[in-house]
C-alpha cells in the first residue's frame, strides 16, 4: 500500500495573537487532520513557540518556528512570514516588544474613536501573558460580545477595516527593514498571501532586497491563482510555503489543513 503524501500547514494563529484556539488545541487539530507538521505564525509575538515545541514532539509532529510581521511600503501594507529564525535574537525581541506596545495603544485609540461615534464599550482586562499581541479582531470580537454588531465581519465592514471610521493605522517596518531583520535572525523570509492584497505586490523588488520565499497555497485561492504564484516562485527561485491562515472561530469556515505544502517544499524550507 502506498503511504499518503506528507502535508504541512505553515500558517496559523493562536490565542497569543488573534486566534481563538490555545496552542494545545492547535496541535490537536494538526494531529487529527493527519498532517506531518506545522508552524504557528502569530502576529508580532513568539510567545506560543516554547509551548508548541514539546507538544509537537509528544504528538509526533514536525515543527518550525514562525511569526507574521506587518510591513508598510508607501502606505501599502503587506505581511512577512518568517520561518526557522531564532526567537531570542535580541534585535527581533526588542522590535516585537515595541510593536506589541504599539498594538495596545492602537486598540485603545480605536476604542476611543468608537466612543466618539456613540459606541460605548466595556473594555475588559487584556492579554494572556507578556507576549500577548493585540489586533483588530480582539476589538471586533468585543463589539460582537457586547451586541454592537452581529458578527466580526460586520465589525470590520462598518468600523475597523482600512478606510472605515474607527480604523487607526499601525506602525510597521519597511520591507527593507523587515526582510533584513528576519534574515539577521537566521530566518527564511516569505511574502504572505500575495494574491490577497488590494494591489499586486512588486515581487521582483522584494526579491532584490532579500525576500527568499512566497506563500503559494492559501485556502481562498482558486486553481488559477495558485498556479500563477507557483510559476512566479519558480521564476525567482523562491521557497514555496502555504497554510490555512487558521484563526479559529474568527474565521470559522477555514480549517487547519485546508491549504499547505508537501514534502519537497518542506525539505527546501528546512535547508534554505
Amino acid at each position: 500500500m502506498t503511504a499518503s503524501p506528507r502535508r504541512f500547514d505553515l500558517h496559523m494563529h493562536s490565542r497569543h495573537s488573534d486566534g481563538t484556539d490555545s496552542v494545545p488545541e492547535l496541535v490537536e487539530h494538526v494531529r487529527r487532520q493527519g498532517l506531518a507538521g506545522f508552524s504557528i505564525t502569530d502576529h508580532d509575538t513568539t510567545s506560543a513557540l516554547a509551548e508548541a515545541v514539546p507538544l509537537a514532539r509528544a504528538a509526533g509532529l514536525e515543527f518550525t518556528p514562525g511569526i507574521e510581521l506587518s510591513l508598510s511600503d508607501g502606505g501599502k501594507d503587506i505581511h512577512l512570514l518568517l520561518y526557522r529564525f531564532d526567537p531570542l535574537y535580541p534585535e527581533l525581541v526588542s522590535r516585537l516588544v515595541h510593536f506589541r506596545a504599539v498594538r495596545r495603544e492602537r486598540y485603545y485609540a480605536m476604542a476611543a474613536v468608537l466612543f466618539r461615534l456613540g459606541i460605548e464599550l466595556e473594555l475588559p482586562p487584556l492579554g494572556e501573558g507578556e507576549g500577548f499581541s493585540l489586533g483588530r479582531p480582539h476589538l471586533a470580537a468585543l463589539l460582537v460580545a457586547q451586541r454592537k454588531v452581529g458578527s466580526v465581519r460586520e465589525a470590520f465592514e462598518r468600523y475597523l477595516a482600512v478606510g472605515k471610521p474607527a480604523y487607526v493605522p499601525k506602525a510597521a517596518l519597511s520591507p527593507e527593514e523587515g526582510i533584513a531583520l528576519g534574515r539577521e535572525a537566521g530566518g527564511v523570509t516569505v511574502l504572505a498571501h500575495p494574491a490577497s492584497y488590494p494591489f499586486e505586490p512588486d515581487l521582483e523588488s522584494l526579491v532584490d532586497i532579500g525576500l527568499q520565499g512566497v506563500e503559494t497555497s492559501y485556502p481562498s485561492w482558486d486553481a488559477a491563482t495558485t498556479s500563477l504564484w507557483r510559476s512566479r516562485a519558480r521564476k525567482y527561485n523562491l521557497v514555496e510555503t502555504g497554510g490555512s491562515d487558521y484563526h479559529g472561530s474568527h474565521r470559522g469556515q477555514v480549517r487547519i489543513g485546508d491549504a499547505g505544502i508537501g514534502e519537497a517544499e518542506w525539505s527546501r524550507l528546512l535547508t534554505t
